[in-house]
């Protein structure tokens, strides 16, 4: 059940409720981004977070009684450069985003806004607009599981028979002589290995005249 103030009620049965909803997106690697309809930038919640004011336009909100998913869709316009790197490197994939509606002339208070929607997002980005699907919690019981597919670990070691590389393809060797440094290159790869002389320090064991090989 939404509550909502007794200053909320009466602003709407007085017909003079002014009211702007705020849109948080919360990526999976955790940033937060917190966009609001309002013509200025708001300051609300509990945390005095700011939330940017930028054009969006929001679809109506479907809602269903059986369980199945409701959606509604959102077009944001102008955002930031961040989150407009964050979809190109595909973070935004499974965000959740909250919809709510507050009354925007008041100082923040839990029952001055509630909550129209929340859930999952599918995006589609033209370098201009963001336009984002928003589908209800329930939807994410369609997600694969788990999200990431890694391979097992390979059950051979480093240059054996069954590794198949040839260890004598990656050695290096130098001997340590005069200057500053040792610099170790190879003839196809180039530099392998540099390493500076102790010069009396304990912390470096190589000194002049040791030979190193790896």
């Amino acid at each position: 059940m939404r509550e909502v103030s007794g200053a909320f009620l009466a602003a709407i049965a007085n017909k003079t409720v002014k009211i702007a909803e705020l849109y948080i997106l919360e990526m999976t690697h955790g940033v937060t981004y917190r966009y609001t309809t309002h013509s200025k930038d708001k300051i609300w919640d509990a945390g005095n977070n700011i939330y940017t004011a930028i054009p969006m336009k929001r679809g109506d909100i479907s809602y269903t009684t059986n369980f199945e998913a409701g959606q509604v869709g959102l077009a944001l316009s102008n955002i930031s450069t961040d989150i407009s790197a964050d979809v190109n490197n595909n973070i935004l994939e499974r965000a959740v985003l909250t919809i709510k509606r507050i009354r925007w002339e008041a100082s923040y208070a839990a029952d001055e806004e509630f909550t129209l929607f929340k859930g999952f997002l599918d995006i589609d980005f033209d370098r201009r607009t963001l336009n984002l699907t928003l589908k209800s919690k329930f939807a994410n019981s369609n997600v694969l599981i788990p999200r990431f597919v890694y391979e097992e670990s390979c059950n051979y070691n480093l240059f054996d028979e069954m590794c198949g590389l040839n260890r004598a393809d990656y050695a290096y060797s130098g001997t340590a002589t005069d200057g500053s440094q040792m610099t170790v290159i190879d003839s196809n790869r180039g530099v392998v290995y540099k390493v500076a002389f102790d010069n009396g320090d304990v912390n470096n064991p190589i000194e002049i005249g040791d030979t190193i090989s790896g």
